[in-house]
């Protein structure tokens, strides 16, 4: 093996890379989206609306919020009934998450 093939990327990992790249932007917000070139200036846009769009722009962090809270109920508790993490059985989005894809209302507490 030489040093070439070791530094290769697979094939899979270079295909799926320029999506963890634009996932990642997502997660840190407004500044990293705008940097990686995800927010698009439109064809018609002149440059001084595009910039004092960028400038404007907003994220209020939703994305790392449900991120960071799927994260730790999954791996915070055990996985229980059907790896449905407590934390989860009693939302109302788990709650129509189990009902839509398997037919089955979703365990709960008490």
């Amino acid at each position: 093996m030489d040093i070439q093939e070791l530094q290769s990327s697979h094939a899979e990992h270079a295909k799926r890379v320029a999506d963890w790249r634009k996932w990642r932007a997502v997660y840190d917000g407004t500044d990293a989206i705008i940097a990686g070139g995800y927010f698009k200036q439109h064809e018609r846009e002149s440059d001084d609306n595009d910039e004092r769009r960028c400038e404007e722009a907003l994220s209020w962090g939703i994305s790392q919020a449900i991120v960071d809270l799927f994260a730790q109920c999954l791996f915070l508790h055990p996985s229980v009934h059907k790896g449905l993490s407590p934390c989860l059985r009693s939302s109302p989005a788990a709650a129509a998450t189990t009902a839509a894809t398997t037919g089955r209302r979703p365990i709960r507490d008490g």
